[in-house]
């Protein structure tokens, strides 16, 4: 059986693309499909493919899908400062693994995160930095993320988001899902690099094409749990605001 935290970690990660056009209807509220492709870094784990329902609601001030919520505190000009809550990326099903010692292992259960989010809309792009604490308890540790982005609209209906990210991860949290009993992680720095392509079909339909490559700490990618230095997520996903 595949585990649901996938379903609920893509949905939180896709919001940043299903949201690029929300202003071009009335309605906060829109629902769609995706179909997404990920990869794992833990042993003998394969790519695995899932379908998606999606639920988003982009209003003045909140942000949510099923799985994520932003709540706009304060905002003067181009900054912006939010309430978030979102899911990590790190998880590990141990029965996923074709490898007995990684079956032998508990699940690593994916986190909640909730805590600050600062962005800036520059001329040059946008700015985001967030301090979170996993407030579910499985790691007791804290993330720190930023990220930079730059929207392109290439036409009236077609947009290209590129943007570069760092995840810096306290060792709490990266010794939970990357460490054993004779292997301990400290600190650590994930790296990614993301594209989004959306397509406005309509005034209500809209498709979006989403790729995240994320490069693993080293401290992560030695890890003897650990086979890939990196992991790939790809999702093409379509929804209908209403």
């Amino acid at each position: 059986m595949r585990c649901p935290c996938v379903k609920a970690l893509l949905l939180s990660t896709l919001t940043m693309g299903l949201t690029i056009e929300a202003s071009a209807s009335d309605s906060p509220w829109s629902l769609g499909v995706g179909v997404l492709n990920l990869s794992s870094p833990y042993i003998g784990v394969d790519n695995k493919n899932y379908g998606l329902p999606l639920v988003n609601y982009n209003g003045e001030r909140l942000r949510a899908s099923i799985f994520n919520l932003e709540y706009d505190i304060y905002e003067i000009e181009r900054l912006k400062l939010s309430f978030a809550t979102e899911l990590g990326e790190d998880f590990l099903k141990a029965s996923d693994s074709k490898d007995s010692a990684i079956r032998m292992l508990e699940d690593r259960k994916i986190s909640i995160y909730s805590g600050a989010k600062l962005s800036y809309h520059s001329p040059i792009g946008i700015f985001n930095t967030s301090a979170l604490y996993d407030i579910s308890g499985h790691s007791e540790g804290s993330i720190f993320k930023i990220n930079y982005s730059y929207p392109i609209r290439l036409t009236n209906d077609l947009t290209f988001i590129p943007s570069v990210g760092t995840t810096f991860k306290s060792a709490d949290v990266a010794n939970y899902y990357y460490g054993t009993d004779n292997y301990n992680v400290g600190n650590t720095t994930d790296l990614s690099l993301n594209m989004i392509l959306s397509y406005k079909i309509s005034e209500s339909l809209n498709v979006t094409a989403f790729l995240r490559h994320i490069v693993l700490d080293k401290d992560i990618s030695n890890s003897p749990i650990v086979e890939n230095d990196s992991v790939t997520m790809a999702m093409l996903s379509l929804t209908y605001k209403f």
